[in-house]
């Protein structure tokens, strides 16, 4: 389906803020609160979003989550905001509120082979401007600056070398990379999905993504009677949009003032 502009409605998002009585808030990071960029390295985060983040996730009957493909530990260096629930690597490693350790969600020995990773960074050879970015318990192989024309080809052989580990391995569609994961591993939709625990009927769940692998998660939130937000403009399972990362910065702002609001009639 096409998601309405969110702008166009925030009236129906304000009347069930004004109806419930907790928000749990969920989003992504890399295309939600910072731009895609030619490298995941170079990302900035919009620094209002953060604030807009921490002022949420201090007010009361509020909960904040950070779901990402970086690792937890790069996640939680660039997003900074205290009390959130992180979840890196889609899920794989977590970490909840006010604690410092990590969570790892794999069983043991569920992990990439060795001589995947080998092969893929040969296939990436042979295609200047693509490369394989090793993350611990996963990988991601990327092609932001790989020429338009040669992106059908190079991706059809990714497919082709995982599918060869298919035993031990499955492969997620992102923004200008593809995630090679251990097969099993838990996705955005189960990691959201656990944090949120059992649905609340006053409760406001929302979700902000902007790409394929964000798709289950606005899906799962929806069906729990959320609301989804892409950022971008195409066919999705959310039923609103933003345009950027500006625009998410903005209504989290707008979220914050309102959740201040509804805090302060009920106190």
């Amino acid at each position: 389906m096409s998601p309405k502009p969110l702008w166009s409605e925030l009236a129906v998002i304000e009347r069930r803020l004004a109806r419930a009585s907790h928000l749990r808030l969920a989003s992504d990071f890399d295309g939600t609160l910072a731009r895609i960029v030619r490298l995941p390295a170079m990302a900035e985060v919009r620094p209002r979003a953060v604030h807009a983040l921490r002022q949420i996730a201090r007010l009361p009957r509020a909960r904040v989550a950070l779901v990402s493909g970086r690792r937890l530990t790069d996640l939680s260096r660039r997003a900074r905001v205290p009390g959130a629930f992180l979840a890196g690597l889609l899920g794989i490693e977590t970490r909840a509120s006010g604690l410092r350790s990590q969570r790892i969600h794999l069983r043991r020995g569920q992990r990439i082979p060795r001589a995947l990773l080998v092969e893929l960074e040969r296939w990436c050879d042979a295609f200047p401007g693509a490369w394989v970015e090793p993350k611990g318990w996963s990988a991601a192989v990327h092609y932001r600056a790989l020429p338009a024309r040669r992106i059908a080809a190079f991706g059809a052989g990714v497919r082709a070398l995982v599918r060869r580990h298919g035993e031990t391995t499955e492969l997620a569609v992102a923004k200008k990379a593809f995630e090679v994961r251990p097969r099993g591993a838990p996705g955005k939709a189960a990691t959201i999905e656990r944090w949120l625990g059992e649905p609340r009927k006053a409760c406001l769940e929302l979700f902000i993504g902007d790409d394929d692998l964000d798709e289950e998660a606005h899906a799962l939130v929806q069906s729990r009677g959320g609301v989804g937000i892409l950022v971008g403009h195409r066919p999705s399972r959310a039923r609103y949009c933003l345009s950027d990362p500006d625009q998410v910065a903005r209504f989290l702002e707008w979220l914050e003032d309102r959740w201040r609001a509804r805090v302060r009639r009920t106190s």
